[in-house]
C-alpha cells in the first residue's frame, strides 16, 4: 500500500500546476541606440570618389508602447531604424552598435551589442547588415512573482537594396516553473515514510 501511495504521489508531482501569469509592460524613455565607425569613404589616387554612412534612430512612438503578454507568448516592438546614406561611386565599411531597451514596467532593461557592414554602389544601391553578439542577448529576468521574462533584439538584419530597415525587439513571457501543490507534497512524504518503515521491518526480520 505504501508503495502505491508513493507512485501515485510521484505522478501527481510530475503534473503539478503552473499558474498563468500575464505580464503587463510599459516602455520607458531611457532607450538608446549608438553606432560607431559608421562613416566610410573611398579614395583613388588621392581623390575621394564615394562615401557612405549608416545611422540608427529610435522609433518616434517607442516610449508610448504598452501592452499585456499572455503566458508563454511574446510581443514584437518596433525598436529603431537603420538608414544608409551615400554619395559618389562606391564606398563601404564595418560598424559597431549598442542598444538599450528600457522598460518602466516591469522595471528592467535589455542591452545588446553587435556589428555589421554598410555600403553603396554608384550611390544608388545602398545596403547593410546587423548581427548582435549572442553573449549579450537575450537578457533574462525572474520577476517578483517568479515569472521568467526575456528581452531579445532582431538579428540577421539585411537592408538589401533598400536604404532603411526597422529593427524589432521581442518581449517574451516564459511563464512560471511548475510548483508542487501542498497536498501532493504531503502525499509524497507519506509514501516515503511508509516505504522507509516497511524496509526497516524487513531488515529486522532478517
Amino acid at each position: 500500500m505504501k508503495k502505491v501511495l508513493l507512485v501515485f504521489s510521484l505522478i501527481l508531482l510530475s503534473s503539478s500546476i503552473a499558474f498563468a501569469t500575464p505580464i503587463t509592460y510599459e516602455i520607458g524613455d531611457g532607450s538608446s541606440v549608438t553606432l560607431g565607425g559608421n562613416t566610410a569613404t573611398t579614395t583613388v589616387w588621392g581623390v575621394t570618389i564615394g562615401g557612405a554612412s549608416i545611422s540608427g534612430s529610435l522609433l518616434p512612438n517607442l516610449g508610448t508602447g504598452s501592452g499585456t503578454i499572455a503566458d508563454n507568448d511574446f510581443a514584437t516592438i518596433d525598436f529603431f531604424t537603420l538608414t544608409v546614406n551615400s554619395w559618389g561611386l562606391v564606398a563601404g565599411g564595418d560598424y559597431t552598435i549598442s542598444a538599450t531597451l528600457d522598460l518602466d514596467l516591469p522595471d528592467v532593461e535589455g542591452q545588446g551589442s553587435g556589428d555589421g557592414y554598410f555600403g553603396t554602389i554608384a550611390g544608388v544601391i545602398n545596403g547593410g547588415t546587423l548581427t548582435w553578439n549572442e553573449s549579450t542577448l537575450p537578457d533574462y529576468f525572474t520577476l517578483a512573482d517568479g515569472t521568467l521574462f526575456s528581452i531579445d533584439f532582431e538579428s540577421g538584419i539585411a537592408l538589401g537594396l533598400g536604404e532603411t530597415a526597422t529593427v524589432h525587439a521581442y518581449l517574451e513571457n516564459h511563464g512560471v516553473a511548475p510548483v508542487p501543490e501542498p497536498a501532493t507534497m504531503l502525499l509524497l512524504g507519506t509514501g516515503l515514510v511508509g516505504l522507509a518503515i516497511g524496509s526497516r521491518k524487513k531488515f529486522f526480520k532478517k
